[in-house]
């Protein structure tokens, strides 16, 4: 018997989480769906194995092979090939051993019973929840191999973009690094030497000097405090993280972030717009498609906004209507669902919404992008003034009362 933690809702739209015991992932589904749940994730809990742990990290599976194999996919589902002889011939086009071995014991799964979703559900560390959402979706509507593409063609802009971030810091990152250098030799070979000298003298010196060897007493002194405090902080922040208020207020903040904010809330409306679109135009029903969505979504505050919307609309209430109450919905966005409502075309609304919002995000990240290497190079320049004003300005007093 394996042990699985499951995370389920129940028809009255209340999230729970735990663990069973069952065979396999058929298993634990079949008897989560006959107590009466609808099952959001389901993940095998494998027994630690440290020299596991430590290939895994040096052998991860990166956005670049995840773009590959979401279009490799597509295209196979689109040729009409079976998925287990999709999964059986992936495993064969892939080069990364982890990913490899992910894919044989999805096909494994697959061939078990299980459903696609379900089954890369296992991996979060790999398939993000939207990723295994968007198949969920695509399960859901008849269009998985449309959903595929479409997270080729997201996973594709994320891996340009984290490129070009990268490039951008390349030339700050390589001075970043001298800079710190020359602090270190500053504060540990340099001003202790100069200290003992300028004492001798009584000269007064500058504040940046004073402030470095405070720093330099302290850490010389008190390195194991720091440490310590490294050390415990991280651990609190890990469970404060992982707990319910933790995660919802970490969730708020990134919305709330100046400059980034905005565009975290676009991305979020963007696979809402999306999402939702997907599952109605495949006939599923409003209600489920937002309950669909709300598991979808990877954060907190828009989570409880579309399950709440769910709940309401089963009451009788009009998505707009619903919707307008949330200060994290932007009135456009509530004024095209109030049209989509009356014309009867949601989904094609939804989708003009998602072709917006992602034409935003693109444009409103290349604007960032561009700001951080004159950023850093202002930052680094405000750090070597520092420096130099601690080390240079002791040494020219000194000169100066010879």
């Amino acid at each position: 018997m394996a042990q699985f933690h499951f995370r389920v809702r129940d028809y009255a739209g209340k999230v729970s989480s735990g663990t069973l015991e069952a065979p396999d992932v058929k298993g634990a589904t079949q008897a989560l769906q006959d107590e009466g749940y609808i099952v959001v994730s389901l993940e095998k809990v494998e027994k630690v194995n440290v020299f596991k742990k430590i290939s895994d990290v040096f052998n991860r599976v990166s956005v670049k092979d995840l773009t590959i194999l979401s279009e490799q996919m597509a295209t196979m589902f689109d040729a009409g090939v079976p998925i287990v002889d999709t999964l059986h011939g992936l495993v064969k086009q892939t080069d990364n051993e982890r990913l490899k071995e992910i894919l044989q014991k999805v096909a494994q799964d697959v061939e078990g019973g299980a459903k696609l979703s379900y089954a890369l559900g296992q991996y979060p560390k790999v398939f993000s929840q939207y990723y295994v959402g968007m198949v969920r979706a695509g399960e859901e509507s008849g269009q998985v191999s449309q959903n595929l593409t479409f997270l080729a063609r997201q996973l594709k802009k994320s891996y340009e973009i984290r490129s070009e971030v990268r490039g951008a810091l390349m030339y700050p990152a390589f001075v970043v690094l001298g800079v710190i250098a020359v602090m270190l030799l500053a504060v540990f070979y340099v001003l202790p030497n100069l200290l003992s000298i300028v004492q001798d003298t009584k000269v007064k010196l500058p504040w940046t000097t004073e402030l470095l060897i405070g720093f330099t007493n302290f850490i010389t002194h008190y390195w194991y405090i720091v440490i310590a405090a490294i050390i415990i902080a991280g651990t609190l922040f890990h469970y404060y993280r992982k707990s319910e208020t933790g995660k919802r207020n970490l969730d708020l903040l990134v919305i709330k972030l100046p400059l980034f904010g905005s565009v975290f809330q676009k991305f979020y409306l963007a696979q809402f717009a999306n999402n939702l679109s997907s599952l109605i135009s495949g006939n599923v029903s409003i209600v489920k498609a937002f309950q669909m969505v709300g598991d979808m979504v990877p954060n907190v505050v828009y989570r409880d906004i579309f399950l709440e919307t769910a709940e309401k609309i089963k009451g009788g209430q009009k998505v707009a209507t619903v919707m307008s109450k949330s200060e994290f919905i932007p009135p456009m966005v509530v004024n095209m669902l109030s049209v989509g409502e009356e014309t009867g075309r949601i989904d094609q609304i939804l989708q003009k919404l998602a072709s917006f919002y992602q034409t935003e995000i693109d444009n409103q990240l290349k604007g960032i992008v561009s700001l951080i290497e004159p950023i850093m190079i202002v930052l680094l320049g405000v750090g070597v003034a520092i420096i130099v004003s601690a080390v240079i300005l002791p040494m020219y007093n000194l000169a100066s009362t010879l």
